[in-house]
């Protein structure tokens, strides 16, 4: 009775376990490599993906850069327009420097003038040095001052010099370091003229005009 009753159980549990064993085999045999059934696919395949898109990426840098004769094709071509470009900047900003210092001459003769006839007395503008008979004007600079004294000391206000550009007097103002108005703002002292601003690398400069009563224009003129 037992001995019927073990065999039993033995030939039962067989079938289970060889179909289990059976079933595992088979199924790890059909897995793909990089199925999760399989340790070392499951580890392996992500692995090999992110050194592939590794490399894919340092690939495309490398292609992406520029060769050595790209570079200087691009070099030589920005030194050409430079060259072109930098003459005309430089004539461009000297005649901007021409046009703010004849400003300065217009406003410094108006105010002068304005002065004149608001304190109802004399009112200059005088050069700070005129001895160099070719830049009267701009060799120091000039004020606006009470009176005709001959110099800048209790100036109402000053302007710069010139620079390399020179302020000359033409004609009759030619070697005046003095225009003076009196209270009715009529230039006195001196007749009706005008006075050349130039820069010595340009050609074209400024012209101011002074009229007799007092009225000051500039326009473009050629230089010397």
């Amino acid at each position: 009775m037992g001995s019927t009753r073990a065999l039993r159980e033995h030939y039962t549990a067989r079938p289970a376990n060889s179909f289990h064993s059976s079933g595992v085999a088979a199924s790890r045999a059909n897995a793909p490599v990089d199925s999760p059934q399989l340790g070392i696919g499951c580890i392996g395949a992500p692995r090999l993906r992110r050194v592939n898109d590794e490399m894919t990426g340092i690939n495309a840098f490398r292609n992406g850069g520029f060769t050595i004769v790209e570079i200087m094709v691009t070099l030589a071509v920005a030194a050409v327009l430079l060259g072109l470009a930098l003459p005309a900047y430089n004539g461009f900003m000297a005649q901007r420097r021409l046009t703010s210092e004849v400003n300065d001459f217009l406003v410094a003769v108006q105010y002068a003038r304005s002065e004149a006839t608001k304190q109802g007395t004399t009112v200059s503008v005088q050069s700070l040095d005129d001895t160099d008979g070719a830049n009267e004007w701009g060799k120091a600079g000039y004020c606006v001052v009470v009176g005709n004294p001959g110099n800048c000391d209790n100036a109402l206000r000053t302007f710069d010099a010139t620079g390399s550009n020179t302020l000359n007097g033409q004609g009759v103002l030619d070697g005046l370091g003095t225009l003076s108005f009196n209270s009715r703002g009529l230039l006195i002292g001196a007749g009706a003229g005008t006075i050349d601003l130039c820069d010595p690398n340009e050609q074209k400069g400024r012209r101011v005009t002074l009229t007799l009563i007092g009225h000051v224009s500039s326009q473009e003129a050629d230089c010397p």
